[in-house]
């Protein structure tokens, strides 16, 4: 009993003695920052960003030590990572796979540790945002929002536990944004991803081409890249070359979780994989890619060090669906779907369908993988409400890892990466409060202007949702109908939002806070005049002209928007995208209606020379050559399509994304396809500096683009229009070097070919 006494009494003692401590007080670091002697580079970083914002918060920066036998352990501190003193007071994390991580307080120590060194970050950002009131609006330093701090007391202590084990979002480049997502709670994915390339490599085919592709006319040579047909894995030695890849990879990355072995990003699939039916739209081939992977977990791939491991696979596009048969454990399946979706009420049934079939399927672990694009749509792409519907739903059904492609535009896509990490970590919490948080943390006194300003942009995404039906995919990716998504009275509102906004900012008191919130403010101006000017463009470009006077005007008008939007864009670039991706806009696809406004002006020969004034400063699109290939109509070699599939089939290759589901009708002009989607396209030779074109006719509206790829031996130059009332052909110049052309129709549901003309003319030849 006495003893037990002392023992309270000794307690109570050491919590007296330490109840006052300060970390920082009388403007200064009570104790230093204590690193491992070897610490590892995340954990060197996690220091390094405890420091920065410590001195951000309190205008001093404590002093970082690494541990050392030879030097007395600080009483009062805080220890980063696997210190020597955390292992001695027996601080550990959470048993879990994935991250977890631990604050805890042993008498003025206060200890960050994660179950792995990113989580440690993590456990540092934790600290920052709980204790030190930091808010981490944005990457980098102005885009955080804090108050200054005289006093810093222990803070009490904190586990880290997320719902989703995995948490992860990618496509940027830049040390800021990967600092910012450890920051506010995102970790590392498990590998997975488009391998079969690699595991089925040039060095199989060479030893039997037989394990590569053959879709009806012979193995296909592999060319090295995750755009390469998927192998046939049916051949007898197809299950251990997957699993001599995974053990390869898992012993050259021991810390690695997964050994990536999925399908490559394509839908071209060897002739033995027969589809199984239909889902979105699309052939189904999972139980064929089930078949072979469990195959594979039955070999020997996992290391012979007792570790244990998973298979990272994608259920993407024709493996997207759950499979009907047994999956092993071992398998680890990440779900690809663009969850904007999740607005269409159709849509989200149809996913959630699809996890929980996946959940039931036999696996031990679930991923789904999203799109939250930024700069690969040229207006903001935001939609909080399906958001965390989509992240609660899989919650509900037990996923446990998520990964999203981001390449951000923060200016815009701030709030949406900032509310995933926290809903990730909680799916519970309410979004709405999250994101009042975030807001006034973004724009202080202009947060209810720009709360109003994404309402809007959320709407109109909602709609879109809807109108993409229950089987969309990653709606405007790319492309420039994106802009058709905020109507012209939104667009205008948003502008008064963000002048609403600006105007708040400029009347608030003078601060380090406020400059930063006019910074936030001045960033997305700059994005949305990005949004503006592209707007301008692509309405230029859908101009309808029907005189030659007024074709001229429309060419002219489009020439001064497309170089307005290129010196724009390439501002932006310089100032934004150490932490944006770069936009890269005027290369989606286009509505190019160069070639037939050109036509029409020639008809009147007196505007031949104002229409060459206006080619000479085209500095953005491609009137020069256009206006030569309409002067030149004495071409050489064209091609004209065969009047029947068969023979079209022979001269040119096509490529159907279901076939046996597809109606073709040989009677109605060359060639006329229903229910499908796919790719016609031919190759041939070429000279460098040939002008080439590619024009056709179409005896029905239908979603398709015309393409011109050259190749030089090591990489392609490639350029699509989209085919509309003004755009019936693509024109370029080969490049040097170039050796090879090929020419492709790309259609989606149906096409209905009248004509087709491929055709190419040597500048040097006589017109």
């Amino acid at each position: 009993m006495r003893r037990l006494v002392g023992i309270i009494c000794a307690l109570i003692c050491c919590h007296t003695a330490h109840a006052d401590v300060k970390l920082f007080e009388n403007n200064r670091w009570q104790g230093p920052i204590v690193l491992p002697e070897s610490a590892d580079v995340e954990e060197w970083y996690a220091g390094q960003n405890l420091a920065d914002w410590c001195e951000s918060v309190t205008g001093r920066r404590p002093e970082i030590i690494e541990e050392s036998t030879n030097k007395k352990t600080p009483e009062i501190g805080v220890f980063v990572g696997r210190t020597r003193a955390a292992k001695l007071a027996k601080i550990t994390p959470p048993l879990a796979e994935g991250d977890t991580a631990v604050r805890s307080i042993e008498s003025g120590r206060v200890y960050l540790l994660g179950n792995n060194p990113t989580a440690t970050r993590i456990a540092v950002g934790r600290f920052c945002e709980q204790h030190l009131g930091i808010t981490f609006a944005f990457p980098g330093l102005k885009g955080a929002d804090w108050a200054p701090l005289k006093e810093i007391p222990l803070p009490g202590p904190d586990t880290f536990q997320p719902k989703f084990l995995w948490r992860n979002i990618g496509d940027f480049y830049t040390g800021s944004s990967q600092d910012w997502c450890r920051l506010v709670g995102y970790g590392q994915s498990p590998q997975f991803g488009h391998t079969f390339y690699q595991a089925f490599s040039k060095q199989h085919w060479d030893a039997d081409p037989t394990i590569l592709t053959n879709q009806g006319n012979g193995p296909i040579t592999p060319s090295g890249n995750e755009l390469d047909p998927n192998p046939n894995l049916t051949h007898p030695r197809a299950a251990k070359i997957g699993a001599e890849y995974t053990l390869h990879f898992l012993e050259k990355n021991p810390t690695e979780f997964c050994a990536p072995l999925g399908v490559n990003d394509t839908t071209d699939f060897d002739r033995s994989s027969k589809s199984e039916g239909w889902y979105r739209e699309r052939p189904v081939r999972t139980d064929y890619l089930i078949q072979y992977l469990n195959k594979v977990a039955q070999e020997k791939w996992q290391p012979a060090d007792g570790s244990s491991h998973a298979i990272g696979t994608l259920a993407y596009l024709h493996t997207q669906h759950a499979p009907t048969i047994r999956a092993n454990a071992d398998i680890f399946p990440f779900v690809c779907a663009d969850r904007i979706g999740y607005a269409n009420r159709d849509f989200a049934v149809a996913d959630a369908e699809n996890l929980i079939a996946w959940k039931k399927s036999g696996v031990k672990r679930l991923g789904v993988y999203d799109y939250w694009h930024g700069s690969s749509q040229c207006v903001p792409r935001i939609n909080f409400t399906a958001q965390s519907l989509s992240i609660k739903t899989a919650s509900e059904i037990g996923v446990t890892a998520w990964t999203a492609e981001m390449g951000p535009l923060w200016a815009f896509d701030a709030p949406k990466a900032w509310l995933g990490a926290k809903l990730l970590i909680d799916p519970s919490a309410d979004a709405d409060e999250l994101l009042t948080k975030w807001f006034k943390s973004a724009y202080g006194s202009g947060d209810e202007s720009m709360r109003k300003a994404y309402r809007i942009i959320e709407s109109a995404w909602s709609r879109d949702a809807i109108d993409g039906g229950a089987h969309q995919w990653i709606r405007h990716f790319v492309d420039e109908d994106g802009t058709r998504v905020l109507h012209d009275d939104e667009v205008e509102t948003i502008t008064q939002c963000l002048a609403e906004t600006e105007r708040a900012l400029a009347k608030a008191t003078p601060s380090t806070r406020t400059t930063n919130q006019r910074w936030r403010a001045e960033q997305f101006r700059q994005t949305w005049e990005l949004v503006l000017s592209f707007r301008e463009v692509v309405l230029a470009r859908n101009q309808i002209a029907k005189t030659p006077e007024d074709t001229l005007r429309a060419l002219e008008s489009l020439v001064q928007k497309e170089a307005k939007f290129k010196t724009l864009q390439e501002a932006f670039n310089l100032s934004w995208s150490t932490t944006s991706r770069a936009v890269q806009w005027l290369e989606f696809v286009p509505t190019d209606p160069r070639a037939a406004w050109l036509e029409m002006i020639t008809k009147n020969s007196d505007l031949q020379s104002s229409a060459q004034k206006v080619v000479k400063n085209d500095t953005a699109g491609l009137s020069t050559l256009i206006d030569f290939y309409i002067q030149h109509k004495g071409l050489a070699a064209t091609l004209s399509a065969p009047k029947d599939f068969d023979a079209f089939n022979r001269d040119w290759n096509v490529k159907l994304a279901g076939n046996q589901f597809s109606e073709i009708d040989y009677h109605q002009g060359l060639i006329n396809i229903k229910n499908d989607s796919g790719t016609l396209s031919w190759r041939t030779s070429v000279k460098p500096r040939e002008i080439i074109n590619l024009a056709i006719e179409l005896g029905a509206k239908s979603d398709v683009q015309l393409g011109l790829k050259f190749n030089d031996g090591k990489k392609a130059l490639k350029r699509f229009v989209k085919y509309g009332e003004q755009s019936k052909s693509v024109t370029m110049l080969s490049p040097k070097g170039a050796t090879e052309v090929e020419f492709e129709i790309v259609f989606k549901d149906n096409i209905n070919l009248t004509s087709i003309q491929a055709s190419r003319l040597d500048p040097n030849a006589t017109p």
